[in-house]
């Protein structure tokens, strides 16, 4: 277990140069598993966030963890489930704020978003599970 950020996307980090970045939004620091962190980052840098999927991105993402000397030994089916969880997690904190406040309409794109992306790895999830295990 590590002690980590949870939501490492494009959103939360502000890039000041090519070598100087400031990560923001803070508030969801947890232990997780990294391997878990890894997958989540790579699914998002990846273009699930944006709707779709990139798959050199998500290489290029599991390509520098590896390179770094960071294995992946989890099974990565487990893995993808265990973002699939992380994400119905998120549906289910919308859901609430949807219902106490039924015009909150970044409630309402961020369930519709999250409905998105657990449907594109659902679709996908062969196809992630050979992208990630490289």
């Amino acid at each position: 277990m590590i002690i980590s950020h949870g939501d490492i996307d494009q959103k939360n980090v502000i890039w000041k140069n090519n070598n100087e970045l400031w990560i923001i939004d803070w508030e969801g620091v947890s232990k997780t598993n990294p391997e878990l962190e890894i997958v989540d980052a790579a699914l998002n840098w990846g273009g699930l966030v944006a709707g779709k999927i990139d798959e050199n991105s998500i290489k290029a993402v599991i390509n520098g963890y590896k390179n770094s000397g960071m294995p992946i030994k989890e099974s990565i089916p487990d893995l993808l489930n265990g973002s699939i969880i992380k994400w119905l997690a998120w549906l289910e904190f919308n859901l609430q704020r949807a219902l106490k406040s039924p015009n909150d309409h970044l409630a309402m794109n961020q369930i519709e978003n999250t409905f998105r992306n657990l449907t594109l790895i659902s679709e996908n999830f062969e196809k992630l599970t050979s992208l990630i295990d490289l």
